[in-house]
């Protein structure tokens, strides 16, 4: 256990009352012969003519001293020897001061390799690797500001090549917020400077190189208004077996800080977080079009309704200030804090700026503005099965469910109110849905009636994992003629994800022709990636066949040509030897023929 002698104001008693110094200490050197270590100030006026100051000094350890003390105007000698050692003639280093010490702020810091040989890469620089005491001067101790933190950087490993290094607020930025120094060498302090008390990133880079060869995570930098903190980095880049490896670590100085040992804190190694989606699902139609701003910078530029962005480069146990504002405005008009681990994340906005002037929630479930959060999520099912996941966005819509037809309307998803997720995962078949299933229906009722069902066609979502999404408002006259109902599956993929809406199977779509009147015509999704489901109701047994035109008017795909019974019939067509653009489904029927426009998107 660390031992700390109160006998530092003793030890500088040549001092005068008219000039004062503070003093904070750090033992940096990674050779285990400075492992810990004991420091003695010599000066012909102390009793015995020296005085242990420190005892057991442990590497990374820190030392503080802040009694106002009198600047030493005589000589002193400054003694390091190994830990437990009886007298200042037991050291293995000393560093003069034969003009004394000034008044001002010093940084002291024990550097280098007491035995050269202990580490065999040199400097990069051709720096002394020699044990040294570095002493700087002009050290701010304390911030200006009770928001903002005095930030020093200080470069203490030995064979590290300069470095640049950058502070970013998040990594879905380009740039870096800001250059904090450039081509920091071995040895070197920068000159302390004010920022804002907030969770900062810090790249350390190669000078000349653009790829940073540490990443360090400095979430914890938002606690440290009113606070000095030096930035230091420690240990060697090619240690020997059993050697202190490079890291990133912090020296807190609260206002007010007490003598003695101080609070060091590693700055771990970035981690990227899991994939994060985020999907506009809010149907106000204040907010049409949205900007998304991560860490006080804007990320995502007018991100419209119903659309989504995806990104993978946010790290974790990070604290991510995010703010949603209206296109174009500089107010933000949702906030929260977002801390991301490994697992993937599916963040839906949804509700309304002021509840009080869009129809109640009939489940009384409130309505206003809000991120909903699913985690853990899954980007991708394993072949033969989707992983889907239900959200119920619509603010004035009743409960929802989705049942398996295949399984004679087997619940797969119970009732699910809004603002909730539920995994569409039934007891029997598991977290992920086999693509056999064929289908699956989002069922909406009111007052325990079916009032509207969606077609989900699993073949379309074969190795995904999808959000089921309900949007819109049901009543739009009662919502500000917001959006309307509507049911999509958002699919992950960079930049944005695919969303896909739904077919209603309560609605249909007649063929203009007179002589079809006996029967209607659906496809989705629309545009089509991979598949394209094509689904018509017949009154009575016929002959339907469909073709895929190009706009040249020429067939490029036959999909059936066949009598079906009446009833409803649902078809899925591979698309994916289709070139992206615009085409047309050809449905003859009868003598009936009629035309539908489609895109093909990738």
């Amino acid at each position: 256990m660390k031992k700390i002698l109160l006998s530092f104001g003793a030890a500088l008693t040549m001092f005068s009352a008219s000039a004062q110094i503070k003093l904070l200490l750090l033992n940096n050197s990674p050779d285990t012969a400075a492992a810990s270590v004991d420091v003695y100030v010599k000066n012909a006026s102390l009793p015995g003519g020296e005085q242990k100051i420190i005892d057991n000094f442990a590497f990374r350890s820190a030392f503080y001293y802040d009694p106002s003390i009198p600047a030493i105007l005589t000589s002193a000698d400054v003694v390091v020897a190994p830990s437990n050692s009886t007298s200042s003639a037991d050291g293995f280093y000393t560093k003069s001061f034969p003009s004394g010490i000034a008044a001002g702020n010093y940084f002291l810091v024990l550097n280098g390799l007491v035995d050269t040989n202990y580490a065999a890469t040199p400097n990069p620089s051709s720096l002394p690797r020699d044990f040294n005491l570095e002493v700087v001067s002009g050290v701010s101790f304390t911030s200006s500001n009770t928001s903002e933190m005095a930030l020093t950087l200080h470069n203490g490993v030995v064979d590290a090549p300069a470095q640049t290094v950058q502070s970013f607020i998040t990594t879905i930025q380009i740039t870096p917020r800001d250059t904090v120094e450039d081509n920091l060498a071995y040895g070197s302090t920068t000159t302390s400077a004010q920022y804002p008390a907030a969770p900062k990133r810090l790249h350390y880079h190669t000078t000349g190189t653009s790829t940073p060869s540490y990443q360090a995570n400095g979430n914890f930098f938002g606690s440290f208004g009113n606070q000095a903190v030096v930035v230091f980095t420690s240990g060697l880049v090619n240690p020997p077996a059993g050697g202190a490896t490079f890291g990133v670590f912090a020296i807190q100085l609260p206002a007010g800080q007490a003598n003695g040992l101080v609070q060091v804190s590693e700055l771990p190694k970035e981690k990227v977080a899991g994939v994060v989606q985020v999907y506009h699902n809010a149907a106000d139609p204040a907010l049409k079009d949205v900007d998304l701003y991560v860490g006080g910078i804007k990320q995502v530029i007018g991100l419209s309704f119903r659309k989504a962005f995806q990104s993978a480069g946010f790290i974790q146990d990070f604290d991510y200030s995010i703010d949603l504002h209206k296109k174009d405005s500089s107010s933000s008009v949702l906030n929260t804090n977002l801390v991301f681990g490994d697992d993937s994340v599916v963040a839906v906005v949804s509700g309304v700026l002021n509840a009080s002037q869009f129809k109640a929630n009939p489940d009384g479930e409130a309505t206003d503005l809000n991120f909903y959060l699913n985690e853990p999520a899954r980007i991708s099912a394993a072949t033969g099965t989707t992983r889907m996941t239900l959200f119920n966005g619509s603010t004035d819509a009743a409960e929802v469910s989705i049942s398996a037809p295949a399984l004679g309307g087997m619940v797969l998803a119970p009732a699910t109110k809004y603002g909730k997720f539920t995994l569409v995962a039934p007891t029997g078949i598991g977290a992920d849905l086999p693509t056999s299933l064929g289908k699956v229906v989002v069922d909406l009722k009111i007052d325990t009636t079916l009032y509207k069902s969606y077609l989900v066609p699993l073949t379309s979502f074969d190795g995904k994992a999808v959000t089921v999404c309900t949007s819109g408002f049901l009543d739009t006259a009662n919502n500000q003629n917001g959006a309307s109902f509507r049911v999509f599956a958002g699919v992950p993929a960079s930049p944005f994800p695919a969303v896909i809406f739904l077919q209603d199977t309560s609605i249909t779509t007649s063929i203009t022709n007179p002589a079809t009147a006996d029967m209607s015509f659906r496809m989705f999704p629309n545009p089509a990636s991979s598949e394209l489901v094509l689904g018509f109701d017949l009154k009575d047994q016929a002959n339907v066949s469909i073709e895929i035109l190009d706009l040249n008017g020429k067939v490029v795909q036959t999909v059936l040509n066949d009598t079906f019974l009446a009833g409803t019939t649902y078809h899925t067509e591979s698309v994916s030897s289709l070139s992206n653009g615009l085409y047309f489904a050809r449905v003859k029927s009868g003598n009936a023929v009629s035309t539908y426009k489609f895109n093909v998107l990738r």
